[in-house]
C-alpha cells in the first residue's frame, strides 16, 4: 500500500537534469511521459486539450488519481508547518494544492499573459533546486537572501490560487533569479520542466521523421494550421541550401534560450518563413505527404 511519505518532497536529493526532487511521484511521471515514442504531455488541473495530453487525474496510483495523492501529501506537509486545510476543503482547494506541490517539488514551466503577449517562464518554490543551479556571480555572492516569501507558503496562497515563486532565467554568466507571482487560476499551465522537456524531445524527433499539418493556438487563441517538418532534406530544399546548413538552422532555433517555450518551425507553403509555435499550444498533428 502506498505511503504518503513516498511522495513527500522534503529532504530529497535534487535531480538537476530534471530540475525536480528525486521522489516516487516524479519518477512515476517521468516514466509515463517517456514510455511512448509519440509526444506525450502530462498536465495538471485540466487545461485546454493539447496534442498527446494525459491529465494527472487520468493516471491511477494505488487505485486513486495521481492528483488526489498530490493534494493529500501537500495538505499533510502544510499541516506540519501549522497551515491547516480541512478535509472538506480538499476538493475546493485541490487545484491549488496540486500547483503548490509541483512548485515545491520541481521547477515548473508556467504559462503567462502580459501586455507583450503570451509567454513561458521557469518557476520554483524549492530552495534546494535553486542552490543546485550554476547561479550567476551576482546571486552566488549574495545567496538567496530576500527570497523568504518566495520559498514559503501560506493558507492565503491556497485560498487565492496565487503563489509567490522564484523565476529562473539562463543567462551567459549563469542562472539569474527573479521574484514572480503565479496565478494557478489564470495560468493555463503549471507543468514540471522535465515533463515539458520530454514532450519537446519526442515532438522534435517526430518532426525529424514526418511531414505534418500542425494545428496550434495563436496569440489570440484562434487555431492556426501550418504544413511543416524538420526533415533535413525537405527543409534544405525549401531553404535552397544544404542539409547540414538546414540542420544547423533548425537546431539553433530549438536550443535558443530566448525563445523558451516556443519552437521555430518552417512554413513549407511560404518560402523561407519560420513561425514561432508555442510548444504548449499544439493541438493536432496530421500526416502530410505533399512535397
Amino acid at each position: 500500500m502506498l505511503r504518503l511519505s513516498q511522495l513527500d518532497y522534503r529532504q530529497r536529493k535534487v535531480n538537476l537534469a530534471a530540475l525536480s526532487v528525486d521522489n516516487d511521484l516524479h519518477a512515476l511521471l517521468s516514466h509515463r511521459a517517456t514510455e511512448s515514442s509519440l509526444p506525450t504531455l502530462l498536465t495538471f488541473n485540466h487545461p485546454p486539450k493539447l496534442l498527446g495530453q494525459v491529465d494527472a487525474s487520468e493516471i491511477l496510483l494505488d487505485g486513486k488519481p495521481v492528483d488526489t495523492w498530490m493534494a493529500r501529501v501537500h495538505r499533510e506537509v502544510l499541516r506540519q508547518f501549522g497551515i491547516q486545510v480541512a478535509a472538506d476543503e480538499l476538493q475546493s482547494l485541490g487545484q491549488a494544492l496540486v500547483s503548490s506541490y509541483l512548485l515545491f517539488s520541481s521547477a515548473c514551466v508556467v504559462f503567462y499573459k502580459s501586455q507583450r503577449g503570451p509567454g513561458y517562464m521557469l518557476v520554483t518554490k524549492n530552495a534546494d533546486i535553486v542552490n543546485a543551479l550554476p547561479l550567476s556571480p551576482t546571486f552566488r555572492k549574495k545567496g538567496l537572501k530576500g527570497f523568504d516569501v518566495q520559498f514559503g507558503t501560506s493558507y492565503e496562497e491556497l485560498r487565492t490560487g496565487s503563489f509567490h515563486g522564484v523565476s529562473l532565467f539562463a543567462d551567459v554568466d549563469g542562472v539569474r533569479l527573479g521574484k514572480v507571482k503565479v496565478s494557478a487560476r489564470s495560468a493555463q499551465h503549471v507543468i514540471p520542466y522535465h515533463l515539458v522537456d520530454a514532450y519537446m524531445c519526442r515532438l522534435v524527433r517526430w518532426l525529424r521523421q514526418h511531414q505534418v499539418l500542425l494545428t496550434f493556438r495563436s496569440d489570440t487563441g484562434a487555431p492556426t494550421q501550418i504544413r511543416t517538418t524538420l526533415i533535413d532534406d525537405i527543409v534544405a530544399k525549401w531553404l535552397g541550401t544544404t542539409s547540414d546548413e538546414a540542420l544547423s538552422r533548425t537546431r539553433s532555433d530549438i536550443l535558443d534560450p530566448a525563445s523558451f517555450g516556443f519552437i521555430s518551425l518552417p512554413v513549407l507553403d511560404e518560402h523561407g518563413r519560420f513561425v514561432s509555435v508555442p510548444v504548449l499550444g499544439i493541438e493536432q498533428l496530421q500526416p502530410s505527404d505533399r512535397k
